[in-house]
């Protein structure tokens, strides 16, 4: 794709040299007793340094993202409403949980200080956006758990949008597959299943495939950035 990197997507590429490392340390053509018996728990590690690879990246490419926003000084009624609504939504469930009236109504008035320049003002205050409301309790995401980060930075269908770069339909669902897949089979290594793998071959699939949503996430994201606040983000 011609589109500079993120510093996440460079880092990502660098990490993922420790997968290859890992796996030249068996042969999936050597099908002796021995090489399976190493060869499972191999691609098992393997398996989870690449989810978690996959969480690094988004997690990082995101930061890089609300960085970018706030060092941009746009008008406030550029950022995309889902953004600003997760901005205020942690609060705004503690509130929730408040049944005290005159704690309810200091609750309130803080709420609506802090966040006043989200939805009223006209450019970013001094307290910035942050990636927590994103990023929390991103562990183990589906495609869905992804698809709905992205849109509450502004690109709703994220993965209906990748047609926008040239991706077919049968690429996009090898995408969603492969990321459940991963999602499924890591949460089970992590959950002590202890009969949880998959083939060196289809592993590499796997990398394969993450790659290239890798490089889509980078290149939609950064048209995103690019269209809130006039220029492309990336520089690598």
């Amino acid at each position: 794709m011609p589109y500079k990197s993120s510093n996440a997507l460079v880092n990502y590429k660098l990490r993922r040299k420790e997968i290859s490392a890992l796996l030249r340390t068996v042969s999936p053509l050597d099908t002796s007793v021995r090489t399976a018996h190493l060869s499972a728990p191999v691609i098992r590690a393997g398996i989870v340094l690449l989810f978690s690879h996959i969480e690094g990246y988004i997690e990082d490419v995101v930061q890089e993202a609300i960085d970018k926003i706030n060092n941009s000084g746009i008008n406030v009624s550029t950022l995309p409403y889902n953004l600003r609504v997760a901005h205020c939504m942690p609060t705004i469930q503690e509130i929730t949980k408040i049944t005290d009236p005159e704690k309810l109504d200091e609750a309130l008035k803080i709420l609506m200080q802090s966040n006043y320049h989200f939805w009223f003002g006209d450019t970013l205050p001094p307290i910035k956006l942050e990636t927590d409301c994103l990023t929390k309790n991103f562990a183990n995401p589906s495609y869905e758990h992804i698809d709905k980060l992205f849109r509450n930075l502004g690109i709703r269908r994220f993965f209906g949008s990748l047609y926008s770069l040239g991706f077919k339909p049968q690429k996009i669902q090898a995408i969603k597959s492969t990321l459940d897949t991963l999602a499924s089979l890591r949460h089970d290594i992590a959950h002590g299943n202890f009969s949880t793998s998959c083939s060196f071959l289809d592993l590499c699939r796997h990398i394969v495939v993450v790659n290239v949503f890798c490089e889509a996430v980078d290149a939609r994201l950064g048209l995103h950035i690019k269209s809130l606040t006039g220029t492309f983000p990336w520089v690598s």
